[in-house]
């Protein structure tokens, strides 16, 4: 009979994770299939011939003709089940002037319509046991050993992973049954004691990892997000601890007390929201203003919200329809997007053309607001369209660093006829944008805040 081999990897959770099964909003696990997917999406952005279907599934398995099962059998080690609810209430503290709360902002969809998904907490750590029955090839091998490697140094999982939450830290690993030098070779580097000592450790990892892959540098991805030579990593110098702030609760002054993930996180989403609000009120061409200008521009009339001065503006109002020219530049960041105007307000025109009214017959105003979502070649709706920006924290010494990694994805093709669309509205739609907002973002606020921008 031939001798089991067992890797095993132990990870620590950051940050809450949001994962569940067949009803999230009831509990909250860790599950074997949930994390399978995840070392299939690290595996498929590190390896150069992801595109090969027979190979992906000699290493996961697959469902297709002749398939068959994966290469191992996937364990967890801690899978009770969790019933905590999130508390956006209770992030009060980090309330600053513009409406800013960087950790709202990163998880405002959460409590979202009917939403209300348990999660997992942070501070507890499990161990995956990949069991295979036969030797794999080195080939194979290393394959598995760097998905699992990015998993816990660019990943996460579960729901918003791409915003912080579910954020995993790779603590160690081992194998039984055989003897594999790449674990000594690609080693975590979250027991580093500063920023800088975690940025060479990390650098050191990918450096290793394209030694043993030889990922193409270049070559832009088809359908799926990858690590190649447009990838770049941004780690902040500065880590935020443990903190107490005062917030109103209920009308009264009361004091509330902050983890360090907590910090770190509101940090990371500060700088988007800070970038994003600084870029749209600041410049007259901006989404905020070119968004604000369409829905005037369909609405039979318009007004400013009435006990509430118009906010400030660089940007007369006015009633411009959007154009291909300026679609809204931050879809390159993720969809869906939603703009919504507290300033003013508008009256939509009824099924008959015309202005709406009451039953009494006055102007019926509402608030503005809008979503944009994309159309596939196909003529298909997508109301999803994955940010290639990922947010995490590291800890380090007891502090947690905001970390930022810009990878490569699809992003959208009009040549083929994908384009950026209204929900609920008709049309063809608009020419879909480009990622220079994205790279913008990358130079003017995640360079200078970092340790150093380190590069695939």
């Amino acid at each position: 009979m031939a001798k089991l081999v067992t890797l095993q990897a132990t990870y620590r959770i950051i940050t809450p994770m949001f994962l569940g099964g067949a009803d999230p909003n009831n509990c909250a696990e860790l599950r074997a299939p949930s994390i399978n997917g995840a070392l299939r999406f690290w595996w498929r952005a590190i390896d150069p011939d992801y595109r090969d279907r027979e190979h992906e599934a000699r290493i996961f398995g697959g469902a297709g003709k002749g398939e068959g099962q994966a290469m191992f059998l996937l364990r967890v080690t801690r899978s009770r089940e969790e019933k905590n609810d999130w508390p956006p209430k209770n992030y009060g503290g980090f309330d600053a002037p513009g409406s800013k709360n960087g950790m709202r902002y990163l998880s405002f969809p959460l409590k979202m319509g009917d939403n209300e998904r348990k999660y997992i907490k942070p501070g507890t750590s499990f161990t995956l046991q990949l069991t295979f029955k036969t030797l794999p090839a080195i080939e194979h091998y290393r394959r598995i050993v760097a998905a699992l490697w990015l998993l816990g140094h660019l990943g996460g999982l579960g729901s918003r992973s791409r915003r912080g939450f579910g954020t995993l830290a790779l603590q160690e690993w081992f194998v039984e049954g055989d003897t594999w030098p790449e674990l000594t070779q690609l080693l975590p580097a979250h027991d580093a004691k500063s920023a800088e000592a975690w940025v060479s450790k990390f650098e050191a990892g990918i450096t290793k990892l394209k030694e043993w892959l030889q990922p193409n540098a270049t070559s832009p991805p088809d359908d799926h997000t990858v690590l190649n030579g447009k990838a770049r990593f941004y780690l902040f110098n500065r880590g935020y601890g443990k903190v107490t702030k005062q917030c109103q609760e209920n009308g009264r002054p009361v004091k509330k007390s902050y983890e360090a993930w907590e910090a770190g996180l509101d940090a990371a989403g500060r700088a988007m929201q800070d970038f994003r609000q600084r870029w749209d009120l600041s410049t007259p061409a901006s989404d905020y203003f070119n968004v604000r200008n369409h829905l005037v521009s369909k609405a039979a009339s318009w007004r400013t919200k009435p006990a509430r001065a118009p906010s400030p503006t660089t940007s007369p109002i006015a009633a411009v329809p959007l154009t291909n020219a300026n679609t809204p530049k931050r879809a390159a960041f993720g969809l869906p997007l939603t703009f919504r105007y507290g300033s003013i307000e508008v009256q939509p025109w009824n099924s008959k053309g015309r202005p709406k009214t009451n039953r009494y017959g006055n102007p019926e105003y509402s608030t503005p607001h809008t979503t944009f979502l994309w159309k596939t070649a196909d003529g298909k709706q997508r109301d999803r369209y994955a940010s290639p920006l990922f947010v995490r924290v590291v800890e380090i010494n007891q502090q947690c660093h905001p970390f930022f990694s810009l990878l490569d994805s699809p992003l959208f093709t009009p040549a083929l006829g994908e384009r950026l669309i209204e929900q609920g509205a008709s049309g063809p739609g608009w020419t879909p944008p480009n990622r220079n907002l994205v790279d913008d973002f990358c130079g003017l606020v995640l360079k200078p805040a970092s340790v150093k921008e380190i590069t695939w």
